[in-house]
């Protein structure tokens, strides 16, 4: 029943389809693919944004390793926050996975820092590609969690056009301001391109002096490693940006296991049930249920028992 509301008339059929290829695609059960696309669909009314954004969705939740009403919901404020339509949604999954792929990051650690400062970024300069290669570059260099890095980047943006900062960074030849147009403010990202430029030209206080100007005392370190790793963020935003695809490499990995493989057979009892009716079909399912979880401990013993000496 939960299914068949999905969508709304006219799309009923579509959607329902859809939330059974998605659960049998990526081991979800269909029912909890339905109950997101409830909440997807009272956001976005066109069928094609509904399917994208909870595909995005379910990739999402799948390689975090969350439930899939938080990544829905991530996946929601990602794209209002990034100003990014819903037919891009898992183009947003695809820079994630690329990136964590390439720079050893979790997508979770990319996520974090991400739902936390993208409309923030955005609105500074820095469009989500160069977001996305800065929080991989602090990651992948400190031991910092995607939160962290988002507190530091909300406190460099904050800060960045603070009076007292401006006047500060202006000593350095670092403006902020539009020469054109004073009451503008330069785009963030162009102005720590050009500061990680000339950094190793600054001494040591002269370091430390821009970095506390950018981000207060307690976060110089971090903006000193930002300033070092600049190459990094520039190679990981090209990852970014050239991302296509890169979702479904790194889940093609993450699907291969029994309890994906469970996933997936319950998926196709369900769809079958909602065929043929669940009287007769839900006993098997459970009994099936129960074969796998089995067939799962004794795999995990036999892996363990495989990394013995």
């Amino acid at each position: 029943a939960r299914l068949a509301r999905v969508g709304g008339p006219g799309a009923i059929g579509g959607l329902k389809k859809t939330a059974f290829d998605i659960g049998s695609q990526l081991g979800i059960s269909p029912t909890e693919i339905a109950t997101s696309m409830q909440t997807v669909a009272a956001q976005y009314k066109n069928p094609a944004d509904i399917k994208q954004v909870t595909t995005a969705g379910a990739q999402l939740s799948k390689l975090t390793g969350r439930d899939m009403s938080s990544s829905i919901a991530d996946v929601i404020s990602a794209l209002e926050q990034l100003k990014i339509t819903a037919s891009d949604a898992t183009r947003l999954v695809d820079k994630f996975a690329a990136v964590s792929t390439h720079a050893a990051v979790t997508v979770a650690q990319l996520q974090d820092a991400v739902s936390a400062t993208g409309e923030n970024a955005e609105n500074a300069g820095i469009h989500f590609d160069r977001l996305n290669g800065i929080v991989a570059a602090l990651a992948s260099s400190t031991n910092l969690s995607g939160r962290s890095i988002a507190t530091f980047l909300n406190r460099m943006i904050e800060r960045s056009v603070a009076p007292e900062n401006i006047a500060a960074l202006d000593r350095f030849g670092i403006f902020m301001r539009s020469a054109l147009d004073p009451t503008q403010f330069r785009s963030l990202d162009t102005v720590l391109t050009e500061v990680s430029g000339k950094w190793k030209t600054y001494t040591d206080s002269q370091q430390q002096a821009i970095a506390k100007a950018f981000v207060g005392q307690k976060q110089m370190q971090s903006f000193m490693t930002l300033m070092e790793q600049w190459k990094k963020v520039i190679d990981i935003t090209n990852v970014s940006v050239n991302s296509q695809g890169a979702a479904q490499k790194q889940l093609k990995g993450l699907l291969d296991t029994t309890a994906t493989s469970l996933g997936k057979l319950r998926a196709a009892f369900e769809e079958l049930a909602s065929i043929l009716g669940t009287g007769w079909i839900k006993p098997m399912v459970d009994g099936l249920t129960d074969l796998f979880q089995w067939l799962n401990k004794i795999e995990s013993k036999f892996n363990i028992l495989s990394n013995l000496p």
